[in-house]
């Protein structure tokens, strides 16, 4: 018999490559080390940082701080793993209110990197300057440094190759630096950020204290007019910020950011309450943008869920959605009222043009042209800022009395402007003006979110008053509608509907609701019977009041109002004055948008 092979023995690693395994855990890319740190900078009490990063951060990364600095004589432990000036003992780790270890990082990016350190506190007169290679110090040496620490990686993963060939372009590293910093941006209003990338500025947040100022740093001004502030409500926990217009979606999740105590997480809770805020609002497909700040004692979450701290766990997930859904949703309710008793014009200031460079080119009669405002085309003013929520760190905000004072935009009107009527075009869309915009508007959709919200209303109840027909209608559905229509025949009586079945593949109306007299409620009854066995997943699942009411909404106007029906002028003033009495003017129930606005900027550009 041949000799067995012989078995592979247990042996301790190597202690350069037990670094090297371990600093990939932690730095997974050049955005790990520039977050590991950055976020050592803000527990140092940093209040100006800047990031210099070189091709993505693989040849150059460089994070200089005006924190407390290291003490010389602790400068060579930083470097050392597990030492760290955040804990004492294992149960620190469900308190912590910091966002990082000093130490940790530094010994992890070393074990990759050629890493210089240079730093100084404010009780000695020159600064040290620690060069490290692969984890070991090469040199020591004092220096003039002003107060604080700056810290340079150079050649990531030049001994680990294979690591190295995981990296993604330079464009794609880059991304991800940009990506953090922006979240930590806003974050930290009272820090100011600024990222360089390959010698061009990339980022400059200013660190006033505004989160809104933080927010047109990281999203644009255009985007920071569409947020709304997220009022005080009584929720379990603290939650202030912002949640933008319905009209302002992405495809995708990343514009909403979520801050736990000052630290940016993912949460599914999160999405989940921003998705049953908007959901009435929002079309298939797209989200919406919000930054949320929630405050919650830290014994009542665990923040090392991730090894990058970007998941949290929370004790009481409950409580944690009702504070993030209550506030989210009643920013919406405040931007759109269900009643606007006749608001005031905005005023705009007097700019170069006629009156109303869009009037002259629909219809103008001598009675448009009386009533018709001056509202020449203006940039909307920005929304005013709730207080400034900061995270947990050893140094407390800036305070308001220290800043220089700035006049503070007033808050934007809720509700829709006055809207004066332009005309009709394409037998599609209503064109009208105001606050200084020129306004398209889809009559179809105007009139489908006019019957949901009559339908909704309480005080509608003569929209909903089932109207006895002469003679009872009998219609023919599939199995899925019948089995949907019987799951929801109370709701769909509370709508207006009197529904029964009448033999197998059949239904019999008795009574339709008051909006639909004069309309073809047979079709309009079958194709909601379709809708609702669409929705309800043939039945299966029992649909919300609101789900029923929409696609009745929409079943209902389709009758009605529908695209490519040409309007009389006081059918046209009526959907506007309709909707701008709605709960939500910006959506209709299934979240398309209600209009386009554009500004005389916009236009004249189009044509430049």
């Amino acid at each position: 018999m041949p000799d067995p092979p012989e078995l592979p023995r247990i042996q301790i690693l190597p202690a350069h490559v037990a670094e090297q395994i371990a600093a990939g855990e932690v730095i997974e890319r050049p955005a790990s080390a520039v977050k590991e740190l950055v976020e050592n900078s803000l527990d140092a009490g940093a209040t100006r940082i800047e990031v210099e990063i070189e091709h993505g951060g693989k040849t150059l990364i460089r994070v200089t701080d005006n924190g407390h600095g290291i003490p010389a004589e602790d400068a060579p432990l930083a470097l050392v793993r597990h030492a760290t000036s955040k804990l004492r003992d294992a149960a620190d780790l469900f308190t912590v209110s910091t966002l990082g270890f000093r130490g940790e990082a530094l010994a992890s990016i070393a074990a990759v990197s050629e890493l210089e350190l240079t730093t100084r506190t404010a009780d000695v007169d020159d600064g040290v300057c620690l060069t490290v290679e692969s984890g070991e110090i090469r040199s020591a040496r004092n220096v003039a440094a002003p107060v604080g620490t700056s810290v340079a990686a150079r050649r990531l993963y030049h001994n680990v190759p294979v690591r190295a060939r995981f990296l993604k372009s330079d464009r794609a590293e880059t991304r991800h630096v940009t990506d953090w910093l922006k979240r930590l941006a806003l974050a930290r209003p009272d820090v100011r950020i600024r990222l360089m990338v390959d010698g061009q500025e990339a980022l400059l947040a200013p660190g006033a204290g505004d989160p809104l100022d933080a927010a047109v740093a990281v999203l644009g001004i255009k985007v920071a007019r569409d947020l709304l502030p997220l009022p005080e409500v009584e929720t379990p926990y603290s939650v202030t910020g912002f949640a933008a217009k319905p009209t302002r979606t992405r495809g995708d999740r990343a514009g909403q950011f979520l801050f736990v105590n000052g630290r940016s997480v993912r949460s599914p809770i999160y999405y989940r309450a921003l998705d049953r805020a908007y959901e009435q609002t929002m079309p298939a497909g797209r989200r919406p943008l919000a930054i949320v700040y929630l405050t919650i004692p830290p014994g009542e979450l665990d923040v090392n869920v991730h090894p990058a701290k970007t998941e949290v766990r929370f004790t009481d997930e409950d409580a944690v959605y009702r504070s993030l859904v209550t506030p989210l949703r009643a920013s919406l309710a405040a931007a759109s009222p269900s009643r606007v008793e006749e608001p005031a014009p905005v005023a705009d200031p007097p700019v170069r043009g006629s009156d109303t460079p869009f009037a002259d080119a629909v219809i103008d009669t001598p009675a448009r042209r009386e009533r018709r405002p001056a509202s020449p085309y203006s940039s909307s003013p920005r929304p005013s800022v709730p207080a400034s929520h900061y995270p947990s760190s050893p140094r407390p905000p800036v305070p308001a009395s220290s800043r220089p004072e700035t006049p503070r935009p007033e808050s934007p009107r809720p509700g829709l402007p006055e809207l004066t009527l332009l005309g009709q075009a394409k037998d599609l869309f209503i064109l009208a003006e105001g606050a200084g915009k020129l306004w398209v508007l889809d009559q179809h959709v105007i009139h489908e979110r006019v019957l949901y919200d009559q339908l909704m209303d309480p005080e509608r109840e003569e929209v909903r008053r089932p109207e006895p027909l002469l003679i009872p209608v009998t219609v023919d559905v599939d199995q899925r509608a019948a089995l949907a229509l019987d799951r929801h025949r109370d709701l769909l009586a509370e709508l207006g509907f009197e529904v029964e079945p009448f033999g197998p593949g059949q239904w019999t109306m008795r009574a339709v609701p008051t909006s639909l007299l004069g309309q073809n409620y047979e079709q309009a009854f079958r194709d909601l019977a379709d809708e609702l066995a669409e929705s309800s997943r043939g039945g299966e699942a029992l649909l919300q009041r609101e789900q029923v009411a929409a696609a009745a909404a929409g079943r209902s106007c389709k009758q009605a109002v529908k695209a490519g029906k040409r309007l009389t002028e006081a059918e046209m003033q009526r959907l506007l004055d309709d909707l701008r009495r709605a709960r939500n003017p910006y959506t209709c129930p299934h979240g398309r948008p209600v209009f386009l606005t554009y500004e005389q900027s916009e236009v004249e550009e189009l044509f430049s």
